[in-house]
């Protein structure tokens, strides 16, 4: 990293789309639990989790509960980022469902929170985020129709999560919406 001129390794490590990457290896070591038993994988998982959960609050002090930033330059600047997308946090959302197959009690507790906020703040905006408003664009639809149609199977991943998760309303129905929508064309 530093032969390329990045940043110190903590704010590389911190960068873009560390939600995605951490949520990959908390997913990774739950599964891994979950097949070996081993005590080292829950512990990095319920590390990984606590790492995960910095980026999370930061969100909440920023805007509102639920908003996941990308951290830009770091956690230490992830106050300034306007960018969170269905598509960058598919990693994170998979790992925070992973994980509450494994987590100890208070965590999982915490853990279904935290997703039920991440999922519910996409379903609050339609799954818009700043780039798109501000350049007029309202809507998932929209966000499909005009930039491509790798985020609507994304879409549909997070509303079976919810429903599963959180119980139907009004998941499934968006997850209904989004398979009708596809009609096997994504």
């Amino acid at each position: 990293w530093k032969e390329q001129g990045w940043p110190t390794i903590e704010a590389w490590a911190n960068y873009e789309n560390t939600p995605h990457t951490l949520g990959c290896y908390l997913s990774y070591q739950s599964y891994r639990y979950q097949v070996t038993g081993e005590a080292r994988c829950l512990d990095r998982a319920a590390r990984t989790f606590d790492a995960l959960k910095r980026n999370f609050e930061i969100g909440e002090r920023v805007l509102e509960r639920g908003y996941w930033p990308k951290p830009f330059g770091g956690l230490g600047e992830a106050h300034r980022s306007k960018d969170m997308t269905p598509d960058c946090n598919f990693g994170l959302v998979s790992g925070l469902d992973s994980y509450l197959n494994v987590a100890p009690s208070p965590l999982r507790e915490e853990a279904s929170e935290i997703l039920k906020a991440i999922i519910d703040f996409y379903v609050k905006y339609d799954f818009d985020h700043s780039w798109l408003i501000e350049k007029g664009y309202r809507g998932l639809f929209n966000y499909v129709a005009d930039f491509g149609y790798h985020v609507a199977p994304i879409v549909i991943c997070y509303m079976k999560i919810a429903a599963d998760r959180f119980g139907p309303d009004p998941y499934q129905r968006i997850y209904e919406e989004m398979l009708e929508i596809d009609n096997g064309n994504f």
